[in-house]
């Protein structure tokens, strides 16, 4: 797997589920992502052509629409969430969510895209939580993404986790906070400000 689209598809998840907030009366989460993918494309060929300033506002929007980023950093921290303060975890939250923001949307801008396919469910089937798509990218390549997703008490789809071609992001994330931490003597505030810096490298390497 290429590098920089390791970055690209892990992030694309979470802007894939730009629509899932604002339409929590449809009947699927399948549904919901079909549509969704639909106006991913097409805002990614705004940006392209010059109608839209910056592609980090939307994936920001994105994010704090739909991702419980509290869950998802607590569950990258691991067992050292245990250990962390009030203030570390929500400094680690904000850091991770804003090291996200600015990774995918730089990485997206460049990114061509010629289709996103989500895999239905057979008329018997029942959901059991993920939702598979493939995006098809412009050079041909081929990506297969699980999508975890729940819903709140609220009743809102969420979207949890990833696994691009067999690669569970957010174990890989977790691992990454592990391995730094243990480095550093379980030094979490040490881990936060390096954050960013370690996230790239994770991707970056990844294979």
């Amino acid at each position: 797997m290429k590098k920089t689209l390791y970055i690209l598809c892990s992030g694309l998840i979470f802007l894939m589920a730009y629509n899932i907030a604002s339409a929590q009366n449809e009947i699927t989460p399948h549904q919901i992502l079909q549509t969704t993918a639909k106006n991913i494309l097409s805002a990614m060929e705004e940006y392209k052509s010059g109608n839209t300033e910056n592609l980090a506002p939307a994936l920001n929007k994105a994010l704090s629409e739909v991702v419980d980023f509290n869950s998802f950093a607590k569950a990258v921290m691991g067992r050292y969430a245990k250990k962390a303060s009030t203030e570390q975890k929500q400094l680690f939250t904000t850091t991770l969510q804003s090291s996200m923001i600015s990774l995918y949307s730089k990485i997206l801008a460049n990114f061509e895209i010629s289709s996103m396919e989500i895999q239905q469910l057979a008329p018997n089937q029942t959901f059991k939580g993920s939702v598979g798509m493939k995006v098809t990218a412009a050079n041909g390549d081929i990506y297969n993404i699980t999508y975890s997703v729940r819903q709140n008490k609220q009743g809102q789809w969420k979207v949890r986790n990833v696994i691009l071609d067999g690669i569970n992001l957010g174990l890989t994330y977790r691992n990454q906070f592990n391995s730094t931490a243990l480095s550093n003597e379980g030094n979490i505030d040490h881990v936060i400000k390096t954050w960013g810096n370690e996230m790239k490298s994770t991707s970056n390497t990844a294979s």
